[in-house]
């Protein structure tokens, strides 16, 4: 399996998957966990290592996950939010 792997991650404690992030909370991508094929089609939506992400909202279980991303809403699928590595912000 391949990794689209990102910077290096010097703050352990606040990596949470992107299922995981609370809606309204925001994030940096900092890796993607999969092949090729997944990391690409995140990529065309415009979800890569680095982009900023926002949690909109996300269903309760296995639901999809809403999120924004360079002024854009997108919905992405329960198994690949459970592959992508989010580092959280500092809350203010």
């Amino acid at each position: 399996m391949q990794n689209c792997k990102g910077a290096p991650k010097p703050n352990a404690d606040r990596l949470v998957l992107l299922n995981e992030l609370q809606p309204g909370r925001a994030g940096v991508i900092i890796e993607i966990i999969g092949g090729r094929g997944i990391c690409n089609k995140l990529q065309a939506m415009g979800l890569y290592i680095g982009s900023r992400v926002r949690r909109v909202a996300g269903a309760l279980g296995r639901g999809p996950v809403v999120v924004e991303a360079h002024g854009a809403q997108f919905a992405v699928g329960f198994g690949m939010a459970n592959k992508i590595i989010v580092e959280t912000e500092n809350d203010k």
